[in-house]
């Protein structure tokens, strides 16, 4: 149909598609993360580059956006006065963080945690919703993919060609939205921002645990996953 070898994920059963494409993002060098999703008629929306431990990208939640940059244990975030206003930053301190970037220390992003390969891959193997079991050969965008699917609708295309990265994620229900993973091994030469400045612990604690709140209800989502010893995909949180 296609006239190239695939990598034989079309033979294989969905829990084994499933967690073929878990073990491919796990050792990706990099990935490009798009997506959006809608809880309570709330809109949501990350585009988010991950590598080697490291990622950078925006994060947009009811109308209000942030940058945020993670190199190593160091988060830096950066956001305009409305976006800060959000997160219950005091007024005297979002005149001194509005437009900059402000460093974070590991304690204070801890719930900024979640965008990493390491995590993405887990979460594509933990789910409530069983798969169903044909796993669907198809094109995505030109790219030949194999499909597998949840009971709730929800699907997972993944790449028949080469290494068995996720390419993207359908999700079906309350979070319901879309994800797509590209650039996949590009070298995006994340560094940390010059000229951060550091506010007050506690007053950050605070507002990350707000920021964590936005993200976490339409984003940390985890796509498509599985509980151990289910074969299903589910959504649960994770990007």
């Amino acid at each position: 149909m296609w006239g190239t070898p695939s990598n034989g994920l079309e033979d294989k059963s969905a829990a084994q598609v499933q967690q073929d494409a878990a073990a491919a993002i796990r050792v990706a060098e990099s990935v490009h993360v798009t997506g959006t999703s809608v809880t309570d008629d709330a809109s949501a929306q990350v585009d988010l580059r991950i590598q080697d431990g490291s990622s950078s990208g925006t994060i947009t939640s009811e109308g209000a956006q942030f940058e945020i940059t993670r190199v190593g244990e160091v988060t830096y975030v950066k956001a305009d006065e409305g976006a800060l206003e959000s997160l219950g930053i005091p007024p005297e301190m979002q005149r001194l963080g509005t437009g900059r970037w402000l460093k974070l220390a590991p304690q204070e992003a801890s719930g900024l945690e979640g965008f990493s390969l390491d995590s993405f891959a887990q979460q594509l193997t933990t789910s409530e919703s069983p798969l169903e079991t044909e796993v669907e050969q198809t094109e995505l965008d030109g790219v030949r993919v194999v499909v597998i699917s949840t009971q709730d609708g929800s699907k997972l295309y993944i790449a028949n060609m080469g290494p068995a990265y996720p390419i993207r994620g359908e999700l079906k229900g309350a979070n319901a939205g879309r994800i797509d993973f590209s650039e996949y091994d590009v070298d995006f030469q994340i560094t940390a921002p010059q000229n951060s400045v550091e506010l007050g612990e506690l007053a950050w604690l605070d507002a990350i645990t707000n920021l964590h709140a936005k993200i976490d209800e339409p984003f940390l989502p985890s796509e498509i996953q599985s509980h151990p010893g289910s074969n299903g995909l589910a959504r649960k949180r994770a990007w």
